[in-house]
């Protein structure tokens, strides 16, 4: 909510996942073969864990005009996944097709890497408050120190080390229910950067609570490790190349961190 609508080809690696053609929530292309998302979308009813359930459709920022689907070949969730706390909130779909994606890759961040917030993040999604949902809307929002985050007054120490919040503290601007397992991106030196999974949040939009993201950076051996385990055909070996790929570029962030405490206050959204 907040946001604006999208023109045609923007976030090109912005997927939905539906279940019988319905849209259930977001989720992003990191290799042919490979979706990342959240994981709670598939621990609401044991039938939603079931791999054939699930298909990938993208291609446009039209939800009713998405040209390409992908059936669901596997579901690959945190094990330490808590639907309470929605910590290790994070998951991957493997495709039973690739996806031939034509564009830049969208690049995964190093363990401990932070892109530098000034130029602020975005979030995309076909989230349907206060807007049709047939659109992608995207918004840009400024990452917030964790202290502040976990400040009684804010989200009273629902922050751990496994996300980080996002947000105008004055309220007004965020992700709401169908943009949860999409991505929130940074563009450094061109290229863009995943380096969060919108998870949760109080509401939409209200004031003092800004939106939480799952830290990519934090599960950033947990996805290769994942990959790399169910290795099947090219599909692990192409997401890994992906990954190199984004590393070949040379290009560095302005912002190495080890914790949250050290994400930058919010600035005023222009």
């Amino acid at each position: 909510m907040g946001g604006s609508e999208a023109v045609k080809g923007a976030w090109p690696w912005q997927v939905s996942l539906q279940v019988y053609y319905q849209h259930v929530c977001g989720g992003s292309i990191i290799s042919p073969y490979w979706i990342l998302t959240r994981s709670t979308a598939f621990v609401f009813h044991d039938r939603l864990s079931d791999p054939e359930l699930w298909t990938v459709a993208y291609g446009d920022v039209h939800l009713s005009n998405l040209p390409t689907r992908r059936s669901a070949k596997r579901i690959v969730r945190h094990k330490k996944f808590d639907p309470k706390t929605n910590d290790f909130d994070i998951a991957l779909l493997k495709l039973s097709k690739p996806i031939i994606f034509k564009r830049k890759p969208l690049c995964l961040p190093n363990v401990g890497l932070q892109i530098h917030s000034s130029n602020g993040s975005w979030i995309t999604g076909w989230g349907q408050l206060y807007s049709s949902g047939e659109l992608i809307e995207h918004i840009q929002l400024f990452l917030t120190f964790h202290a502040i985050c976990n400040h009684p007054y804010v989200l009273n120490g629902r922050v751990t080390e496994t996300m980080f919040c996002a947000g105008n503290l004055r309220g007004g601007v965020d992700t709401c229910q169908g943009d949860s397992g999409g991505p929130l991106v940074v563009n450094s030196g061109n290229v863009w950067w995943l380096i969060g999974v919108t998870s949760w949040g109080y509401g939409c939009g209200l004031r003092t609570k800004p939106g939480l993201y799952g830290n990519i950076s934090f599960f950033m051996e947990w996805i290769q490790k994942q990959i790399t385990m169910v290795l099947s055909g090219s599909g692990g070996l192409q997401c890994l190349m992906g990954f190199l790929a984004c590393l070949a570029l040379d290009l560095t962030p302005s912002i190495f961190f080890i914790n949250s405490d050290q994400i930058p206050f919010p600035f005023e959204r222009k």
